[in-house]
């Protein structure tokens, strides 16, 4: 009955965890295709390239979305396959549902699906309107993805595959690209001028505002663990996360019984799954997490085990 029981709420969690997947997936979509795309404005990573062959192809049947969707997903596939192989089991088959979801969306909704869901009030929504919302719609969806232990594809997968080694900076490889994609768009779209390339820089950092709120993958925590299963706790922490623990001997004041005290910094990515883990494995400890400004030492900011 137990096993039956574990292995039911598996198969519930991956059902719950593809279904808000593909709701935050069908929100990227619609910001893409309500806001980003209709005002020329670019995202951010292999969207914004997906775009910008999008705008330069697009025909009077065929929309810049419905390319964008396409080409998205094929510049996508080989990051998939990267993360598969390197990277976490999970965290590629729920990135592969976000990316297939988005490059679906993309490719059959309609191009004039503004005007249909705002009809005249679309007329009011302007530029910069249309950069906030598409910033705080897409950081919050991708954000939400990223609770889920998924990811956008993309600039998110090379970023966690390199974020374990010291000589590559994520943030400054993440800000290469996206200056790269402005500038292209500036140099293949001169009549749209820097002005569309500036609403689209304010799109970003809207974007990556909103995301850092809702999901800081840099932020650190600081768990403490109270158990009676100091040891075992431990051995599966090191086994499971690759994270190293410090195990204190303790006393409980009230009971005055033997407890052991357990001490580990995680990325906030892990800490969630640390937590939920170890309260399965041991029902009866007691967890807290506090929040960590900076981390000096041995600190490896992996992301997946």
């Amino acid at each position: 009955m137990l096993k039956y029981d574990i292995k039911h709420n598996k198969v519930l969690e991956w059902i719950i965890a593809v279904i808000c997947v593909m709701i935050a997936a069908t929100f990227y979509a619609l910001a893409v295709t309500i806001f980003i795309s209709p005002h020329k404005l670019l995202a951010g990573g292999v969207s914004g390239i997906a775009l910008i062959f999008g705008r330069l192809f697009a025909t009077e049947t065929i929309s810049e979305t419905n390319i964008a969707g396409v080409l998205s997903f094929t510049f996508n596939v080989p990051l998939l396959i990267l993360a598969w192989k390197k990277l976490n089991i999970k965290f590629a088959i729920l990135s592969s549902v976000h990316v297939i979801t988005v490059s679906i969306l993309m490719t059959f909704l309609p191009d004039n699906l503004n005007t249909i869901i705002f009809k005249e009030a679309w007329n009011s929504i302007n530029t910069l309107d249309a950069a906030i919302f598409a910033g705080a719609i897409v950081g919050v969806s991708t954000g939400f993805a990223f609770h889920m232990g998924a990811s956008s594809g993309g600039m998110d997968i090379i970023a966690y595959y390199y974020s374990s080694k010291k000589q590559v900076t994520v943030g400054r490889l993440n800000t290469f690209i996206n200056a790269a994609i402005v500038i292209l768009s500036i140099v293949l779209f001169p009549d749209e001028g820097v002005e569309k390339a500036m609403y689209t820089i304010i799109y970003i950092f809207i974007n990556s505002l909103a995301l850092d709120t809702v999901f800081n993958r840099n932020k650190k925590n600081m768990i403490h663990i109270i158990t009676n299963k100091g040891e075992d706790v431990s051995k599966f922490i090191m086994t499971n996360f690759y994270r190293g623990v410090t195990q204190i001997d303790a006393k409980g004041a009230y009971t005055g019984n033997h407890k052991d005290f357990l001490y580990i910094v995680a990325t906030s990515f892990e800490t969630l799954e640390i937590a939920k883990e170890i309260k399965k494995f041991d029902p009866d400890c007691f967890i807290t997490v506090v929040p960590v400004s900076k981390v000096y030492g041995r600190f490896i900011n992996r992301e997946f085990h």
